[in-house]
């Protein structure tokens, strides 16, 4: 490889990498927007240019600009065999973009890449919303019903209420990753109020909850830190995504409408628990994964086959074990697992906390796994280079005085 420098990627190889991530958050946007109708979606060219575009550009910053030491290049291809084949097996696309854009990262610093999804994740929100409100493009409603009112939930451009206000939140966790720990009264308002508007324009209960408490989590950080000191608290940040994880698949799994609780339960989380259900019984677990077609109640382009009914896995946890495999979601859960320990015992807490609601989220939403709303799945990245051996607080560094055979 052509990088020289003592660092393990070079200038132009950051910017590389930044264009490949912004060409996928673009397609993703697209893919997720009523915007899509002007675009051909379903042409063969459309589904891959966007990727091709992409990966050449990583492809080339990893053979000109990288310095990749030789175990480090074994693992990347290790990691992307991996993410064939669980493609081969489930067809899902965002596999092979998560396995592409972590490799891709390799040098470049996590604050950036949330920087980067910010800024262009609030600009595309801002736009959707005005091209939306202004009827430039569809605003997809949904009518609801909450306790026998009748309500129009909006989407503002969006597919879905529900992925409007998940990426409000996705927004919020990199804006707060972004502050470190200057989370004032200010920012805690400026939160209250988009939670509020989000449940009344919205009606997405579990986002609306989420944006709120998240807030509430990181202003106590920067206000009461000894809270975040308790033994119990850091031992429940670290092993958040093992916890909720096996949580949400037994939740699924062992749902009966017999059980008072987990009827009540289901029925709060919008009968997400029997349908995962169905899931479970219909496909089984594998290693692999395998495909599995639902069919959801969001907009679409094309003529939604209303004969095959809704059938939606929501839950983050339960699609990856389904879809991706058993294999995939241990590699997934271990990640993210070595980064919230890492992150507490250095006293990382906006990032442990970051992840404990990824995790949270992850019970009763799939966008953990969706390279457009979750841009801490770049934390793998230094799983993978094994940098935890200078201190976390620099978030991911560029790693220079590792005295193995690089590849040249």
């Amino acid at each position: 490889m052509a990088a020289t420098s003592t660092r393990t990627t070079t200038y132009l190889g950051r910017n590389i990498f930044y264009l490949a991530y912004f060409i996928l958050l673009l397609k993703n946007l697209i893919d997720h927007s009523t915007i899509q109708v002007i675009f051909p979606t379903e042409s063969f060219l459309y589904h891959n240019i966007f990727r091709i575009v992409s990966y050449s550009l990583i492809i080339l910053k990893l053979f000109t600009q990288d310095r990749v030491l030789i175990k480090h290049f074994a693992i990347y291809i290790t990691v992307i065999a991996l993410s064939g084949i669980v493609f081969l097996a489930s067809d899902e696309g965002y596999v092979i973009d998560i396995a592409i854009l972590v490799v891709g990262a390799h040098g470049v610093n996590l604050k950036s890449v949330v920087k980067l999804f910010f800024v262009f994740a609030s600009i595309a929100t801002i736009v959707l919303l005005f091209l939306s409100i202004t009827g430039l493009i569809l605003n997809y409603k949904v009518n609801g019903n909450y306790n026998g009112e009748e309500v129009v939930r909006y989407s503002f451009g969006s597919t879905y209420p529900t992925d409007f206000a998940a990426r409000i939140f996705y927004i919020e966790m990199a804006y707060s990753f972004l502050r470190r720990n200057k989370h004032n009264v200010l920012y805690l308002v400026f939160w209250l109020v988009i939670g509020v508007l989000i449940w009344v324009f919205c009606r997405a209960r579990l986002n609306t909850f989420l944006i709120i408490i998240f807030a509430l989590a990181v202003f106590i950080n920067a206000q009461f830190p000894k809270f975040y000191k308790f033994k119990i608290i850091r031992l429940s940040m670290m092993y958040s995504m093992i916890i909720f994880c096996v949580g949400a698949i037994l939740l699924h799994a062992l749902y009966s409408p017999d059980n008072a609780v987990l009827f009540k339960l289901n029925n709060l989380l919008s009968d997400r628990l029997r349908l995962g259900k169905i899931g479970v019984d219909d496909y089984g677990f594998s290693l692999f994964g395998k495909i599995i077609e639902m069919n959801g109640n969001g907009f679409s382009a094309d003529k939604v086959d209303v004969t095959k009914g809704y059938f939606f896995i929501d839950s983050g946890f339960l699609k990856i074990a389904l879809t991706n495999g058993i294999v995939y979601l241990i590699f997934f859960i271990i990640a993210f697992t070595v980064v919230a320990r890492k992150a507490v015992k250095n006293d990382n807490v906006v990032l442990a906390i970051i992840i404990s609601f990824l995790a949270l989220t992850s019970i009763v939403d799939h966008h953990i796994v969706e390279v457009g709303y979750n841009p801490f799945i770049f934390v793998i990245s230094d799983v993978l280079l094994n940098s935890y051996k200078r201190s976390y607080r620099r978030t991911i560094p560029n790693f220079s005085d590792d005295k193995d055979k690089v590849l040249q």
